[in-house]
């Protein structure tokens, strides 16, 4: 019988030879490549020694691919070589899986060890037939007749009824592409393509480019999660803008300028009512840098919004600004993510207290001190306020959120039988002065007072929000803070 198999000891596989095993006759092979009974397609020789499969006709190919060609040395000292391999289905259950297609070749022959291999087969051998039996069910599944010392049988029939609708596409195309399932599939993902070839052997689930799937279904290349960050403070900051708000604040502000530090993650927020505020407060910040850590900003990064386009200035102050590609927001992702987490505790302060939306600016500012002084995972457990400023933060001071709290009024134009307290709600903390941050609820104003007496479980009109009764708020006093 034939036999393909390396002709050197190095592994090539540039050169394989078929010998002959053939019959007692010969031992030149020259027998089997007579048995003109046996040329037709459909006919198959099954072979003990062989290590591949060979056939020598496209058509019987359910799906096939071009390969580097493979020289082939034969019995009768000729050469031919092997320019494609691919799947055969014969039987309904028996897959031939890298089948060689040498075209000058004569017979069709399944290597027995691969055979078996692969379709999970045990094959019983007499003088006269080899029954093939499915190892799961444990059928018998078809027979090989022995003749001329060979089992031969002819699965013409079937090959072509399975291969019908597969002739057409050759008839069309002439040579099949990688592609095949894939297109059949609706271009299916390769991944879920391999799922199906352990389900359905016949499929092959290589494939080359599709420049269908690049049009159809490309996105863009993911973003490598940064492992780097800064060894100081202020090393490295990152700036962004949110907004505008749909809703304006109560002191007219649709912006914010957010700065975080890179290294201990803490983080600034700056109210705007417009974008044309980010120099001046850029500006600010640097200054407040240099002054109260007596340090300087080594590189400011942001988008390439033209509000951070200060280049003369960032050279005078020896800073390296860094931006982002264009419409990739994800290059600037601390910020972006910060805004996020900013965004969701500041609607749950509101969404709690059922306050307006218009004091949407306290609500921010207020989430901004809680996540500078919750622990993360990014610092080990540690807060950024504790990176930054080398101590704890006195949380006795924290309050929940537009509570109610009743304000001591001042002695100054407060008559005998006047009201000692005003109700108000808690809006924050001032950060430069120790006092609270409170909203009158009979002046609607803002007043910053330490004569506060707290109320954290009540919420005044919780089941109908302020904006009800909310009026035009009067114009600022020296009492009165914005945020």
């Amino acid at each position: 019988m034939a036999l393909i198999k390396p002709t050197n000891d190095t592994g090539s596989a540039s050169t394989n030879q078929i010998s002959s095993i053939v019959s007692t006759s010969t031992a030149t092979g020259k027998t089997i490549f007579g048995l003109n009974s046996h040329k037709e397609k459909g006919t198959w020789i099954l072979d003990s020694g062989a290590k591949d499969h060979v056939v020598s006709s496209l058509n019987l190919f359910q799906s096939y691919e071009k390969i580097n060609p493979i020289t082939i040395n034969l019995p009768n000292g000729m050469k031919t070589k092997a320019t494609h391999k691919g799947v055969i289905q014969t039987y309904d259950k028996i897959i031939l899986k890298d089948v060689l297609f040498i075209l000058d070749f004569c017979y069709n022959l399944i290597s027995i060890s691969k055979l078996v291999a692969h379709n999970h087969l045990c094959l019983t051998f007499n003088n006269t037939v080899c029954s093939i039996q499915d190892m799961t069910t444990n059928k018998k599944i078809g027979s090989v007749n022995s003749h001329a010392s060979l089992y031969i049988f002819s699965d013409s029939n079937n090959i072509q009824q399975h291969l019908n609708n597969s002739a057409n596409i050759h008839q069309i195309c002439k040579v099949r592409c990688n592609n095949l399932w894939h297109n059949r599939l609706g271009h299916m993902f390769d991944r879920r393509l391999d799922i199906l070839k352990q389900k359905y052997h016949c499929i092959d689930s290589r494939f080359d480019k599709c420049n269908a799937c690049h049009s159809a279904k490309q996105k863009r290349l993911p973003f490598p999660s940064s492992t780097a960050y800064a060894l100081h403070p202020f090393d490295v900051i990152h700036v962004d803008i949110w907004g505008p708000c749909s809703v304006v604040s109560l002191h007219s502000h649709k912006y914010f300028l957010t700065i975080i530090d890179d290294h201990t993650r803490y983080t600034w927020v700056h109210l705007m009512k417009t974008k044309s505020e980010t120099r001046q407060h850029l500006i600010h910040f640097i200054a407040y840098v240099k002054n109260q850590f007596k340090t300087t900003i080594k590189v400011i990064r942001s988008d390439n919004g033209s509000e951070f386009n200060m280049h003369d200035y960032y050279k005078t102050e020896g800073i390296f600004h860094q931006t982002s590609c264009n419409e990739t927001p994800q290059q600037n992702g601390i910020a972006e993510r910060k805004h996020q987490h900013l965004l969701n505790v500041t609607r749950a302060l509101i969404f709690y207290c059922n306050i307006s939306i218009q004091f949407w600016t306290y609500a921010l500012n207020y989430a901004t001190l809680l996540i500078n002084i919750m622990p993360t995972p990014f610092l080990q457990d540690s807060s950024p306020y504790d990176r930054l400023y080398k101590k704890d933060f006195d949380i006795s001071r924290l309050k929940v959120f537009g509570c109610l709290c009743y304000v001591s009024t001042l002695q100054a134009n407060r008559k005998k039988l006047d009201p000692r307290a005003k109700p108000s709600l808690f809006f924050g903390i001032h950060p430069t002065t120790k006092g609270y941050i409170t909203y009158d609820l009979d002046k609607h104003d803002i007043k910053i007072s330490r004569n506060v007496i707290f109320y954290e479980t009540d919420f005044p009109d919780k089941n109908s929000t302020i904006a009800d009764n909310l009026h035009v708020p009067l114009p600022l006093n020296n009492n009165q803070i914005v945020l």
